[in-house]
This record gives C-alpha cells, sequence and structure tokens, in this order.
C-alpha cells in the first residue's frame, strides 16, 4: 500500500497597503518547495516601483534551513535594491526556527510581549 505524503503548498503575490507586495505562503516550506518561494520572492522584488515586501506567513505551518535560505537571500537582494523585507504572521514552530536562527530580526518579525505570550493554565 502506497501512502501519499505530499503536502499542499501555495504561493501568492498580491497588492498590499502603501504600494507593497504581500507575498503569501500556506503549507510547509523545505527543500521542496524553496524554489518556488525564490522565484516569488524574486517576482516581489523585481517590480520598477521600488516597493517593499512583506512575507506573511501566517499560515506557514513548516520551515527548515532551506526556507531560512531562501529568506536570507531574499534579504540580501532587498537590501542592495535599497528595498524592504518584512515579516509578519509568523508563529508555534515557525516562529521559534526564525529566532533560534535570528532572522526574525533580519526581517523585523514583530516581537510579542511577554505579558501577552506567557498563557496562564485555567483550572
Amino acid at each position: 500500500m502506497l501512502v501519499d505524503v505530499s503536502v499542499s503548498f501555495d504561493v501568492t503575490i498580491a497588492d498590499g497597503p502603501d504600494g507593497c507586495r504581500v507575498v503569501r505562503l500556506d503549507g510547509e516550506l523545505d527543500m521542496a518547495t524553496a524554489p518556488q518561494v525564490s522565484v516569488a520572492l524574486d517576482r516581489a522584488l523585481a517590480t520598477p516601483d521600488g516597493a517593499g515586501v512583506i512575507l506573511d506567513l501566517t499560515n506557514l505551518r513548516f520551515l527548515d534551513a532551506s526556507g531560512i535560505t531562501v529568506f536570507v537571500n531574499a534579504y540580501r537582494l532587498a537590501t542592495r535594491q535599497r528595498r524592504t523585507l518584512r515579516a509578519c504572521g509568523a508563529c508555534g514552530e515557525v516562529e521559534m526556527v526564525l529566532r533560534v536562527t535570528d532572522v526574525a530580526d533580519l526581517l523585523g518579525l514583530p516581537q510579542i510581549p511577554a505579558d501577552v505570550a506567557s498563557t496562564e493554565k485555567l483550572t
């Protein structure tokens, strides 16, 4: 019996506020899907208007070293072009990977205040 282990993954580019481009990731970012994200970020950064790019990670469920490499390379490209690349919406394991690797700071991922991040067990 064969088990289908394929995971759906989607990348979309949309117009965002103040003329920026929003790249939304949905699914798992790993070595199989990293090329799609790289192409999308290159396209978003290639617009002639010089607008920044927002990386929406709200629906990203997994991130490995391949994804980190894509994000760092896109950040370097944006910096060379004097553009901004910012991330938002990361949570759970994806946020942890971004913070442990310091890529969260690189991409300007907002820090969650300690009083909001801590949870109290209700009994």
